[in-house]
């Protein structure tokens, strides 16, 4: 199942546009948004599309703009920053912030594409500034 204030990102495995997973890919590109309440694993054995699904128990709200609390690794608040964007993190089902780069005479292939990704996938910034030992923080999904 998924718990409230979990990392999503639409399913690449289900082509049907509804279906979202946990992600424990850095700044995945298929972000979805934060779920907005506990949904339980499907109830169905037969379901081979969403059409066939509607109703489940698997069925939930996820915010896909506008303020949520979102879980975070715990020990990565203090660089979860007001104001910054967060990404999905490579801890299953958290965001957390951009990693910086050393600066560098030259940007390396790994540097610039590390760059792209992370602010193509973008989900949104924080507005709170979480603090060491949290694992939930205040933010703002802006999934466009």
């Amino acid at each position: 199942g998924i718990l409230s204030g979990e990392a999503l990102v639409y399913s690449t495995l289900s082509d049907d546009g509804v279906t979202v997973d946990r992600s424990a890919t850095s700044a995945d590109g298929a972000f979805a948004g934060i779920a907005a309440m506990t949904i339980q694993t499907s109830d169905r054995t037969t379901a081979t599309s969403a059409y066939d699904d509607v109703g489940g128990r698997n069925w939930g709200w996820i915010i896909v703009h506008g303020p949520a609390n979102a879980t975070i690794a715990s020990g990565s608040g203090p660089s979860d920053l007001v104001g910054r964007s967060f990404i999905t993190s490579g801890d299953a089902a958290t965001v957390g912030s951009i990693q910086t780069q050393a600066a560098t005479n030259a940007m390396n292939g790994d540097a610039v594409n590390n760059a792209e990704r992370a602010t193509s996938a973008r989900g949104g910034f924080f507005l709170d500034t979480a603090v060491a030992g949290d694992t939930s923080v205040e933010v703002f999904v802006e999934n466009v």
